[in-house]
């Protein structure tokens, strides 16, 4: 007989009142790869730290064929959703930008896969469209474009499916065997390019906003 031990330490940065997520950490294993993966919008709140929505599944179900010990998940936007959001309710997110921002700063981000992961959805939003290609342009400006990844399987075109993202993964292809390929980023950037606006990196100081940490292992 034998016993395995398996221990998540995770982490969740919200906003007080827990209506705003900025990033869900989560790590096992230090030896191992780790990814910074922008998806869409958060699900889980600052006071449900405990809780697995279906991606976080899907990539923790997979993570040990990527070789990844840590996973930090941000989004597009950092409000919390319960459901599909209507695109009328989606909002600039400045406060959320400069937190992408500031982790872009941080002095291990080059130890990082920064896996771009939004998906298909939205493709058509102007403000998706200027959101990513703000991201995109951070990424450049700080150097990190040789760390940009996607997520991809044996059995998928990345070539028509840039940036999957893992619930879609996780739901068609589940049963498949999960990597990271390249993301056609200087493609992606020029195509955004020709369809949004970039605005000035904003300057907001999320250090001092009102932020919440919650944490469990």
């Amino acid at each position: 007989m034998i016993q395995e031990k398996f221990t998540i330490h995770t982490v969740v940065t919200g906003s007080d009142d827990g209506l705003s997520t900025y990033e869900i950490s989560r790590s096992w294993d230090t030896e191992k790869k780790k990814a910074l993966l922008i998806a869409l919008y958060p699900t889980i709140d600052v006071y449900h730290v405990n809780s697995l929505d279906l991606s976080s599944m899907y990539l923790l179900n997979h993570a040990t064929q990527m070789n990844l010990g840590t996973i930090r998940i941000l989004n597009l936007y950092s409000k919390v959703q319960t459901g599909k959001p209507l695109v009328s309710n989606l909002r600039e997110d400045l406060e959320n930008l400069a937190y992408i921002s500031d982790v872009f700063e941080e002095p291990d981000i080059t130890d990082y896969y920064i896996i771009l992961a939004w998906g298909s959805s939205l493709s058509n939003h102007q403000l998706t469209i200027n959101t990513k290609l703000q991201i995109l342009q951070m990424i450049k400006d700080k150097g990190l474009t040789n760390n940009v990844m996607q997520l991809t399987t044996d059995d998928l075109d990345t070539v028509t499916s840039s940036g999957v993202h893992p619930l879609y993964l996780g739901l068609h292809h589940n049963r498949s065997f999960w990597s990271l390929s390249p993301y056609p980023f200087e493609t992606e950037l020029k195509e955004l390019s020709s369809k949004g606006t970039l605005v000035k990196e904003t300057t907001t100081n999320t250090k001092k906003g009102k932020k919440k940490k919650c944490t469990t292992e």
